[in-house]
C-alpha cells in the first residue's frame, strides 16, 4: 500500500470519526508566460516562483476534529481552526468557498469572508468574546449558509 493510498485512507476514517482532513500540498513551481517551441519543448518567459502549500514541513493532512469542552476543561487553552476568504468590496465568493466556510463552522471553527479590518474582527471575536456586533452580509456566523456582498462600499 502506497501513502497516497493510507492517506486517502486515513482521510475517509477520519470523516467517520467526525473529523474533517484536507490534502496539504507543498511545493514550488515556476509560473509565467508560456511560450511553445517548434519542437514541442515551451519557455517560460518572466518566470516567477509559485508557492504551495501552507509552509515547508507542514502535515500532509490538515483539518480539525470537533470536541465538546467537559468540566475538567475549563481554562484550557485551545485552537480554533479559522478560514477567512478574503475578497474586495464588490468581489463574490463562490458556491464551493461557501460551502467551506459553512462546513468550518458547523464544526465550529471560526469561518467569514473579510473586505476589511472589521470583518476580520468580527469573524476572530465571536460576540461571545466582546465583539462588536456581526456583519450579517458579510460572515458566515452560526452557520449560515449565504453569503451576501457587503452593501456599504468599503476600501480594499
Amino acid at each position: 500500500m502506497t501513502e497516497a493510498d493510507i492517506m486517502r485512507r486515513l482521510m475517509k476514517l477520519a470523516t467517520n470519526l467526525g473529523a474533517r482532513l484536507f490534502r496539504n500540498n507543498s511545493a514550488q513551481a515556476w509560473v509565467g508566460e508560456v511560450r511553445k517551441n517548434r519542437d514541442g519543448s515551451i519557455t517560460l518567459r518572466n518566470p516567477r516562483p509559485l508557492h504551495a502549500g501552507l509552509c515547508v514541513g507542514s502535515s500532509d493532512c490538515i483539518g480539525f476534529t470537533p470536541i465538546t469542552i467537559t468540566q475538567d476543561m475549563v481554562g484550557d487553552r485551545l485552537a480554533v481552526f479559522t478560514a477567512v476568504e478574503v475578497k474586495t468590496a464588490t468581489g463574490r465568493p463562490t458556491q464551493e468557498q461557501k460551502d467551506f466556510l459553512a462546513m468550518v463552522q458547523r464544526f465550529g471553527g471560526y469561518a467569514g469572508i473579510a473586505r476589511n479590518d472589521q470583518d476580520l474582527t468580527t469573524i476572530l471575536c465571536p460576540p461571545s468574546h466582546s465583539a462588536q456586533g456581526v456583519d450579517k452580509n458579510s460572515t458566515m456566523r452560526n452557520g449560515a449558509n449565504v453569503v451576501l456582498p457587503m452593501t456599504s462600499s468599503s476600501p480594499e
